[in-house]
C-alpha cells in the first residue's frame, strides 16, 4: 500500500564493508522493532581494487552471503569494478543487491520518489559526475508545478549547505565542517537540490569507508516567505563511512509525497527557528559544471493541437503563452524526441508524454513503437502520466488492427537498451489460440533454456524487479501476459530478437528471413510513404488529434 509508511536505511560509504553495514542494519531492525524495506548504500560502496573489501562483495555478488534486505547501491563505479557490474547503466549485481547507475528518478513499489546521483565532483574520470546526468536530473523538474521528490541522494557535497547558520551553529563547528566538506563541495550540486526539492537530501562524500561527514543542517525551506505559496521543507544530513567511528546509518520512516495530503504535508513542516531560508539559489541556470556553453535541449513551444511529428507542442504542465516552455533532455539518446538522430520521418503519432512511430526494418506493416518523450529506461521506470497514454495507444491501435482482423501483441525488452520501447505488432486474429503456447515453445526450446512465464492478472512490473534489472515482457491479445528475468548468467546468450523470433516463427507468420530488422531495413523515401500511409489509417482513432491540452 503505497499510502503507508515506508521504513528504509541509508547508509554512508561502504568501501567493501558490507558485512559491517548489515551487522549495523540488523542491530537497527533489532533496537526499532521495525522491518524495514530497503537500504541505500550511498557513497563510495567498493572501496580500493587492493583492498579486503572486495572479496566480501564478491560473496555476496555471487550469492554464497545473501543480503538480508534489499539493497540499492548509488556509488561512483571505478574502472576496476566494471567487472563486478554488468551493465552499468543499472543491473542486478547479486541477490537482493541492486546497482542503481549514475543517475536516476524511481519509485517501485514503495511509491517513493527517490532522485540519485552516483558520481563524485573530483578523482578519476569515471567516478566524475557529468553535465549531461545533472541536465536529466534538472529536466524532471522543468514543470514550475513540480512538486519535489522524497529522496535525493548525492555522492558529492551541495556547495553553501551552512549558509545561513550562522544563528545556530557555534562559529568553531560551522569552520570545522566547512574546511571538511570544501574538498567534495559544488556549486551544481546545490543548484541540483533547489531545483528538485526533496524532502531529505542525503550525502555521503569521502575517499572511504573511514573518512566522510556526519553532519545534519537545520530544514530550510523551498520558498520564498510572502512571495511565494508553502512548500515543504528540505532536510539535509551527511553521513561518515561505516568504519569512521562516526555517524554512518540513517533510519528514515516515510510516507510517500504523492500519496500525502498538501495541507497534511505542510503541518509536518517545521517553522520559526527550527527553519532556515534556502540556503541555495536556482538562479534559472543550467545545474551543470559549467556556467556556458551549448545546451542539448528540446524546447517544446505552444502551437494548437499536436498530432503531426513536425508540430511543436505545448508544455505539459505550462501555464500558456511564453511562460509554456519545457525542457527535455536528449543528450546522446535516439530516442529522446529532442535529439536531432530522431529518425523524424518514422514518427506518425505525437501526444503530451509519449509518441508512436514506425519500425525501422519492421516485421510487417504497420509495426510501430510507442516511446515517452522524456528519458525513461524501461516502462517499469515511467511516470503515470506516461503509462496512462501508452494505454490510450494500446486501445487505439486495437481498434485499427481489428478492421483488418489482426490484434497488437506488446512486447518490451529492458536489457541492452537505453530508453523504453514498447513494440506493438499485429497478429492474425486466426493465430491468436496457440500464440501463448508458441511463445513458451521457442523459449523452451532457446539454448540455454529461457524461464517465460505468465504473469497474473493484473500484475505491476514494479512490484516484479528492482529499478534497473532486465526483463522481457509480452502482453498478448488474449489477455495473457508473458514475463522474463534476465539473469547475470544469460547476459551472453539472451535472444535480443526474441520476441521478433517467435512472430516470424512458423507459428505465426512464417518468415524466418525478415527475424533479424537490419534485413528488412527500406529506403528514407520508402519509410517516409510507410509513415503517411499509416497516419492516413490511423487518424479516426488516433486520441493525440483531439488531445485538449
Amino acid at each position: 500500500n503505497m499510502s503507508e509508511p515506508v521504513k528504509l536505511l541509508i547508509s554512508g560509504s561502504v568501501g567493501g564493508r558490507l558485512d559491517d553495514v548489515y551487522k549495523r542494519c540488523l542491530r537497527a531492525q533489532k533496537k526499532s522493532g521495525a522491518k524495514f524495506a530497503m537500504l541505500f548504500c550511498v557513497g563510495d560502496f567498493f572501496g580500493a581494487e587492493s583492498g579486503p573489501g572486495v572479496e566480501v562483495i564478491k560473496r555476496y555478488i555471487s550469492g554464497a552471503t545473501k543480503a538480508p534486505l534489499t539493497t540499492y547501491v548509488v556509488s561512483p563505479l571505478p574502472e576496476w569494478a566494471n567487472a563486478l557490474v554488468p551493465d552499468p547503466s543499472g543491473c542486478e549485481i547479486g541477490p537482493n543487491l541492486i546497482y542503481l547507475g549514475r543517475r536516476g528518478l524511481f519509485s517501485g513499489q514503495t511509491g517513493l520518489k527517490v532522485a540519485y546521483l552516483a558520481g563524485t565532483s573530483r578523482g578519476e574520470e569515471s567516478r566524475r559526475f557529468r553535465d549531461s546526468e545533472l541536465a536529466w536530473l534538472a529536466g524532471q523538474a522543468s514543470d514550475a508545478e513540480f512538486p519535489g521528490v522524497d529522496l535525493l541522494l548525492t555522492c558529492a557535497w551541495p556547495a553553501g549547505t551552512l549558509t545561513g547558520c550562522e544563528d545556530w551553529l557555534p562559529m568553531d563547528e560551522c569552520q570545522a565542517v566547512e574546511s571538511a566538506s570544501k574538498p567534495f563541495a559544488h556549486p551544481a550540486i546545490a543548484r541540483l537540490a533547489a531545483r528538485l526539492r526533496p524532502r531529505y537530501h542525503v550525502c555521503a562524500c569521502g575517499d572511504g569507508s573511514d573518512s566522510g561527514l556526519d553532519f545534519e543542517r537545520l530544514p530550510y525551506r523551498n520558498h520564498r516567505v510572502g512571495s511565494e505559496r508553502e512548500r515543504h521543507s528540505t532536510r539535509f544530513h551527511s553521513l561518515a563511512g561505516v568504519s569512521s567511528g562516526r555517524r554512518c546509518l540513517y533510519a528514515l520512516q516515510l510516507t510517500p509525497l504523492a500519496k500525502i495530503d498538501r495541507a497534511e504535508l505542510l503541518k509536518q513542516t517545521p517553522s520559526g527557528a527550527g527553519v532556515t531560508d534556502c540556503p541555495y539559489k536556482d538562479d534559472g541556470k543550467d545545474v551543470s559544471t559549467v556556467e556556458a556553453g551549448p545546451r542539448s535541449f528540446f524546447f517544446a513551444e505552444a502551437s494548437g493541437k499536436p498530432g503531426h511529428a513536425g508540430q511543436k507542442r505545448r508544455s505539459e504542465g505550462g501555464g500558456g503563452g511564453g511562460e509554456a516552455k519545457r525542457r527535455q533532455q536528449q543528450a546522446a539518446c535516439w530516442f529522446c524526441l529532442g535529439n536531432p538522430e530522431v529518425q523524424r520521418q518514422l514518427v506518425v503519432s505525437v501526444a503530451k508524454s509519449t509518441y508512436l512511430a514506425l519500425a525501422r526494418g519492421p516485421l510487417v506493416p504497420q509495426h510501430v513503437i510507442a516511446l515517452p518523450i522524456g528519458h525513461h529506461k524501461c516502462l517499469s521506470d515511467c511516470p503515470a502520466e506516461v503509462l496512462s497514454e501508452f494505454s490510450r495507444y494500446k486501445r487505439c491501435l486495437a481498434q485499427l488492427y481489428a478492421a483488418s482482423e489482426l490484434a497488437p501483441v506488446y512486447i518490451e525488452r529492458n536489457f541492452k537498451c537505453f530508453h523504453a520501447q514498447l513494440h506493438c505488432i499485429p497478429v492474425p486474429v486466426a493465430s491468436l489460440p496457440g500464440l501463448k503456447a508458441a511463445f513458451l515453445d521457442v523459449a523452451d526450446k532457446h539454448e540455454p533454456r529461457l524461464s517465460l512465464r505468465e504473469l497474473h492478472p493484473g500484475a505491476d512490473l514494479a512490484d516484479l524487479v528492482p529499478p534497473g534489472a532486465p526483463y522481457f515482457c509480452a502482453d498478448l491479445p488474449t489477455g495473457e501476459r508473458l514475463f522474463c528475468p534476465i539473469r547475470r548468467d544469460q547476459f551472453d546468450t539472451f535472444p535480443l530478437s526474441f520476441g521478433r523470433d517467435v512472430l516470424a516463427s512458423h507459428h505465426v507468420y512464417d518468415c524466418p528471413t525478415r527475424v533479424d530488422w537490419r534485413d528488412c531495413l527500406q529506403s528514407e523515401a520508402e519509410e517516409t510513404a510507410a509513415a503517411e500511409e499509416f497516419k492516413k489509417s490511423f487518424a479516426p482513432f488516433d486520441f493525440s488529434l483531439n488531445c485538449d491540452e
